[in-house]
């Protein structure tokens, strides 16, 4: 079987397909920045990835998420000694199952059907942030800018102008580059610093960049007819980053994780509330703490 090997955020994934990997590059052309060689003995593969005909006896019982966009309809249950999932995007439709410590997926799809492709790269970002979440990771809805090694990360819902602030940001403060526009990953270091990682996963914006930065802040956007910033306090910036981060939160020992990790973040770095119009002088008030030490 044909392997082929991706580091993203620091972490291994291989992806094994029957047909050769010629298939799995010509569906998921974004992870080309990604490519590495096969770890070593003493580097850990984090998640592998085998693309099968079928699950066999696999079944779903409890349903544990059940997420709907205008895009996608993820599922998530519980399932024998793991646990299955599927996700549907209009007659695209694809199944797997992931082992209890989410590290070996089995997928089912099909990969010669270019309208498949979303739905697999779906599935298999859902996984590798479930399996790397042990290691301190999380996944977070945002924007981020980079400047000079240093990061800001633009929180937010859906039409709060986080892609706007960042494009923003590309207008008026020279050298600054976007890092991610939709779902990057998030840790603290073993030496203390928070890092953000560019990753395949940036929603509609063609940003796939294999590196990292140093988190200076998390600053969640507001619409207002006015710019202000101002610090949130610790429990307001607790909800504000757990919100943005969570995902299968029916169970215990993911939820639990997820506020750990959280709480580790947060500890070294601050969350700031923006309340702005789409303009130069609310990037003003976030070029601020891009210098924070």
């Amino acid at each position: 079987m044909n392997q082929i090997t991706y580091k993203i955020a620091e972490q291994y994934m291989s992806i094994a397909h029957p047909q050769g990997v010629d298939c799995v590059q010509q569906m998921l052309s974004k992870y080309a920045p990604f490519i590495v060689k096969a770890p070593t003995q003493d580097q850990e593969m984090r998640l592998s990835v085998e693309v099968v005909d079928t699950l066999g006896d696999s079944k779903h019982e409890q349903e544990l998420e059940s997420v709907k966009s205008c895009v996608h309809e993820a599922k998530v249950y519980t399932s024998g000694d793991g646990y299955y999932l599927s996700i549907e995007s209009g007659n695209a439709f694809v199944e797997g199952h992931v082992t209890k410590d989410w590290r070996n997926l089995k997928i089912v799809a099909d990969w010669t059907n270019p309208r498949y492709a979303n739905v697999i790269d779906r599935m298999i970002m859902i996984v590798f942030s479930m399996a790397i979440l042990p290691l301190g990771y999380l996944k977070v809805h945002a924007s981020v800018i980079e400047l000079k090694g240093k990061a800001l990360i633009f929180m937010g819902v859906s039409g709060t102008g986080k892609s706007t602030h960042s494009r923003l940001w590309l207008q008026h403060i020279p050298e600054s580059t976007l890092l991610n526009d939709d779902e990057p990953f998030v840790r603290l270091d073993e030496s203390g610093k928070v890092l953000v990682y560019g990753c395949p996963w940036s929603g509609s914006t063609e940003c796939y960049r294999p590196i990292s930065a140093e988190v200076k802040a998390f600053v969640h956007l507001y619409q207002a007819p006015y710019n202000e910033l101002k610090p949130l306090s610790s429990r307001e910036a607790l909800m504000s980053l757990f919100s943005s981060s969570g995902f299968l939160l029916n169970e215990n020992w993911s939820r639990n994780q997820v506020f750990d990790n959280v709480s580790a973040v947060l500890s070294k770095v601050k969350v700031y509330r923006l309340d702005n119009r789409p303009e130069e002088e609310a990037v003003k008030l976030t070029r601020s703490l891009i210098d924070l030490e």
